[in-house]
C-alpha cells in the first residue's frame, strides 16, 4: 500500500504535551498517538486503549492453554481404537 507523507504540524505545547502523556500511558510512540487522536480524538484514543498493554499480560498456564487449544484428533488413540482400525481379514 502506498504512503503518503504529510507536512508536519505544528501542535501548541500543551497538546503536545497530553500526546506524549498519552503515549507513554499506552507504551506507544507520540506519533501513532497524534494518528490515531487525528483519526478518534484524543480523549476517545485514550479511553479506548488504556488498560493493560498486551506485553505486560502473563501468559497462560500450560493447563489452560491445552483445555482451550487442545482438539480431540490431538489426543493420543487407545489400544482399544488402533484395534478397530486395523483392516479386517475375510475369512478363506
Amino acid at each position: 500500500m502506498p504512503t503518503v507523507t504529510c507536512p508536519s504540524l505544528s501542535v501548541e505545547e500543551d497538546l503536545m504535551r497530553e500526546l506524549r502523556e498519552v503515549a507513554e500511558a499506552l507504551h506507544l510512540s507520540p506519533d501513532d498517538v497524534h494518528r490515531q487522536a487525528l483519526r478518534l480524538g484524543l480523549p476517545q484514543v485514550r479511553a479506548r486503549r488504556l488498560g493493560v498493554p498486551a506485553h505486560l499480560l502473563e501468559p497462560f498456564p500450560a493447563e489452560e492453554l491445552d483445555r482451550y487449544y487442545s482438539r480431540p484428533e490431538d489426543e493420543p488413540l487407545t489400544a482399544e481404537q488402533l484395534h478397530a482400525a486395523l483392516p479386517k481379514e475375510e475369512p478363506r
